[in-house]
Parts: structure tokens; C-alpha cells; sequence
């Protein structure tokens, strides 16, 4: 099975983003999160939807991702991020 690392809305569609292998679909993001219904991913800003289970660290308002990407956390989300990954 794959794991979905993250999710990126680029235009009218999704770039969904594994550990080895990405995928386009034409989709929005509210209509991912209504798919997804699962509390491991959440979406840190208006373009991003994460997998928390591969959250390596958080720095300010990066998250970086086991696989070395950085993505910003919206000034908003980041109390929730916070309180989802325990911290």
C-alpha cells in the first residue's frame, strides 16, 4: 500500500505526493479532506494537506517531513498542529 506524504493543490489539480512515486488528479483540497476523514492528515495551510505520521520536526513555522521537504505552517493551524502531534 502506499502512504501518502503529502498533498499539494497546484491549480485545479492535486499533486498527492508518496515516498516513492507522485500523482496528478483534477480535485480540490476540500474535496481530498472529505476523502481522506482520517486524523492523521490535516491541512497546515491553504494549499497543503500533511500525513502526520511523517512529521520529522517542526522549526518556527516548518514542518519538515521525513523525506526533507519543508512546508510552511499557517499561522492559524499551527496551535492545532501542535496539539494533534502532542507537543
Amino acid at each position: 500500500m502506499l502512504e501518502i506524504l503529502y498533498i499539494e493543490a497546484q491549480g485545479d489539480y492535486l499533486n498527492v505526493n508518496t515516498a516513492s512515486q507522485n500523482y496528478s488528479t483534477q480535485m480540490t483540497l476540500n474535496s481530498m479532506e472529505e476523502v481522506l476523514q482520517n486524523k492523521k492528515f490535516f491541512r497546515i495551510q491553504r494549499s497543503f494537506i500533511l500525513n502526520l505520521d511523517f512529521v520529522r520536526s517542526i522549526h518556527g513555522n516548518m514542518v519538515e517531513l521525513l523525506n526533507g521537504k519543508s512546508i510552511s505552517v499557517s499561522v492559524n493551524k499551527k496551535e492545532e498542529l501542535y496539539k494533534l502531534l502532542g507537543l
